[in-house]
């Protein structure tokens, strides 16, 4: 969020989900894309700490340990949009756009379609996610599956929302893309 704008309370700062991070996909991969945005700008609040209880995989259960700790608060917005396109190998410029969805277009969405949409996970977050299967994108005639690949973030400057027009609240300041 950008505190130099009047609408805006803040400057914010994007996390990438760890699915993304330190994995190889393959043609048919279904790639979980998350994000989340944070307020670093403003006071930490506090919350309780989550951990994995017990279990691994389709187990595997969160909750808390009992200890509290300092969070930067999450940032809701409804102008987030997700870009995902394809690029030629060589010279990694983009051959096809296979995804580009905002917030505001999952709002109608039911839980079995795959739309760009703001959820709480298990930990508490709020994030932004997408469920791409690489698999079953449609492509150009010619273009593989395998290779390079643009996952891009941006926030538009407004959103439709129920007929009425919802000017941007966040302004994009870093992202954080870690292990």
């Amino acid at each position: 969020m950008d505190r130099r704008h009047p609408r805006c309370a803040g400057e914010g700062a994007g996390g990438l989900g760890d699915n993304l991070i330190g994995h190889t996909w393959t043609a048919s991969s279904q790639i979980r894309v998350e994000i989340a945005l944070y307020d670093y700008t403003g006071p930490q609040l506090t919350g309780v700490n989550m951990t994995v209880l017990y279990g691994s995989g389709t187990t595997e259960m969160q909750g808390t340990d009992g200890t509290t700790g300092p969070f930067a608060p999450a940032i809701y917005a409804v102008t987030p949009r997700l870009v995902v396109q394809k690029l030629d190998d060589v010279t990694r410029e983009p051959v096809a756009e296979v995804v580009n969805a905002s917030i505001a277009d999952g709002f109608s969405a039911s839980e079995s379609q795959s739309k760009f949409a703001a959820e709480v996970n298990v930990s508490g977050k709020i994030v932004f996610g997408y469920n791409l299967n690489i698999g079953s994108v449609p492509l150009p005639a010619g273009v593989q599956r395998t290779g390079w690949w643009r996952i891009s973030f941006q926030l538009d400057n407004s959103a439709v929302v129920g007929g009425v027009t919802v000017n941007r609240n966040v302004a994009w300041v870093d992202i954080n893309v870690t292990n």
